[in-house]
């Protein structure tokens, strides 16, 4: 990037201070341009924006918030770890955050850096003092176990601590082995029809004691016989 178009970018940045980034043309390619530049011209560009020069009252999605984003120093933090910071422009002195930041705004919830840790704990920067519940869930499905909330309610880029919130992690629900069950359990149960054909037990039971009564009958007649034998050859 020559001298030229590095004047041409601050030039177009320091007419755009106050207005929007989204749907700015101009700046948008402008940021472009810095984005993909070099540490030693994106410092150079900075040089050209000092803290002093930081308006007051910074709203979000401004390019102020993109020049000035490391410049409003928060009492509680490191600035590079605000989400303004961290989208921003560099200054000379900007540490890396290494601590996974999540901003909401306007209920939506996006996370500016992408730390990619086993931390489990985070920065939440806030637009509203009541956090619903999804965004606990949705932190809380990344591991985080403990969250430092900040809070803007005067839409600028000027946190303020607000509460350390203590999340409990997530439990795996335990479940009892389940056996599958087998061919035959899954099949319907279906009551056979009765067989006229076929003896039932009572039947079966009747049969029984007719079959001893003959029995006894039986051997009762070869007694009798065996004793007119003997009768018989008794005489002779």
């Amino acid at each position: 990037m020559d001298a030229d178009s590095s004047q041409d970018l601050i030039n177009t940045l320091r007419r755009e201070i106050s207005h929007e980034i989204a749907g700015n043309k101009d700046v948008e390619q402008a940021i472009k341009k810095i984005r993909t530049a070099t540490d030693d011209e994106r410092e150079l560009l900075s040089t050209s924006f000092p803290n002093k020069d930081a308006p007051k009252d910074i709203k979000p999605g401004t390019v102020g918030e993109f020049l000035f984003g490391c410049a409003v120093k928060p009492k509680d933090l490191s600035v590079a770890c605000t989400p303004s910071c961290i989208s921003g422009l560099k200054r000379p002195d900007t540490s890396y955050c290494d601590i996974q930041t999540y901003l909401l705004h306007d209920g939506k919830l996006t996370k500016p850096n992408l730390v990619g840790t086993s931390a489990t704990s985070a920065y939440l920067f806030s637009d509203v003092e009541t956090v619903p519940d999804n965004v606990y869930s949705s932190i809380q499905n990344d591991g985080i176990t403990s969250l430092s909330i900040y809070i803007n309610l005067r839409n600028t880029i000027d946190y303020k601590y607000l509460s350390e919130v203590e999340i409990k992690p997530l439990r795996k629900a335990q479940t009892s082995p389940v056996q599958s069950p087998s061919y035959k359990d899954k099949l319907p149960y279906t009551p056979r029809p009765p067989c006229p054909s076929c003896p039932s037990k009572d039947k079966h039971k009747g049969d029984d004691s007719n079959t001893w009564v003959w029995l006894i009958i039986f051997m009762l007649v070869v007694l009798f016989i065996i004793f007119l034998v003997f009768m018989f050859n008794r005489k002779k």
